[in-house]
């Protein structure tokens, strides 16, 4: 979506401060002053170029070799002409935000480690990868690095922690993926309600309008925060995708990052319309095909 160098700027300094301090919960330190139950944070209004990434898909299947001219943009209900289109060949940025509370102990921990190195693994060279663990707690395992050998490490660091803080991990993911220069792309996954975030779920969502990455949310049937999730995937452009067993968690990540790869990534600076405010986004195909992408973007002052 919005690609301000103003915006990743802020987002980077923020997880600056996450990671300086360590446990997210230090990071009330960072929100002093910004009222983070109530507020979203404030963001420059000037978008340089705005980045859609787009699912393109007929009869099931994706859609490949299109160009700028088999694309409409409509911003606010004017058309925009678009300035690049990528596909395969962009690299992908992931982050990975993994409950790793208490329920999971045991073999269901080893299963998530085990669904997580095999996602690291497809990693190809120019995507790299970043690792957000929580539980009560949310931590930075790492920032992002192309170093597969050093992400596998980082998903066998222990974890310990009874509760389970989604809505501040899945903020926490959201900043650090904004911070990334190419394709960005958060894969969250929870096996619990959420029982331990300090952040309000309307501020996330709010961040959610203003930063770049497309969410996908990996839950069990146990998992709760439905409305919330439900949001976040739609604001973003990406989907909820649901297993019944953690056996199928590995083909689920696999499969989300290959879609991911199948995407395209759009981009146009915005003509006649207002530079700040909520932005409503219509993307079409010539010749007609499922379309899948953010409805909007939030520019404030």
């Amino acid at each position: 979506m919005t690609r301000n160098p103003n915006v990743a700027g802020r987002s980077l300094l923020m997880l600056m401060t996450v990671v300086a301090l360590g446990p997210f919960d230090r990071l009330r330190a960072g929100l002093q002053g910004t009222s983070a139950t109530s507020q979203a944070p404030t963001f420059s209004s000037r978008v340089d170029i705005v980045r859609i990434d787009v699912s393109v898909r007929r009869n099931g299947r994706a859609v490949r070799g299109l160009t700028a001219e088999d694309f409409e943009v409509y911003d606010n209900g004017v058309r925009q002409r678009i300035s690049f289109v990528r596909s395969e060949e962009t690299p992908i940025d992931l982050v990975l935000a993994l409950d790793m509370s208490d329920s999971l102990r045991g073999p269901g921990l080893a299963q998530l480690r085990a669904a997580s190195a095999r996602l690291v693994q497809m990693l190809k060279a120019g995507d790299s990868g970043a690792l957000i663990a929580f539980t009560d707690l949310v931590t930075i395992r790492s920032p992002f690095t192309e170093n597969v050998a050093a992400l596998s490490s980082a998903l066998e660091l222990p974890a310990a922690g009874p509760d389970t803080a989604l809505i501040d991990a899945a903020y926490a993911a959201m900043v650090l993926a904004d911070s990334a220069s190419d394709r960005p792309v958060v894969v969250v996954f929870s096996d619990g309600v959420d029982t331990a975030s300090f952040l309000n779920p309307s501020f996330v969502l709010d961040t959610a309008k203003q930063t770049g990455p497309a969410v996908f949310a990996v839950v069990t049937p146990q998992a709760g925060l439905g409305g919330f999730l439900d949001d976040l995937v739609r604001l973003t452009g990406g989907r909820r995708v649901g297993v019944t067993s953690l056996d199928d968690l590995a083909d689920t990540f696999v499969t989300i990052l290959e879609n991911s790869k199948e995407r395209y990534l759009l981009g146009y600076t915005p003509t006649g319309v207002a530079a700040t405010g909520w932005h409503e986004l219509k993307v079409s195909v010539r010749g007609g095909a499922e379309v899948h992408a953010r409805p909007g973007y939030l520019a404030r002052p």
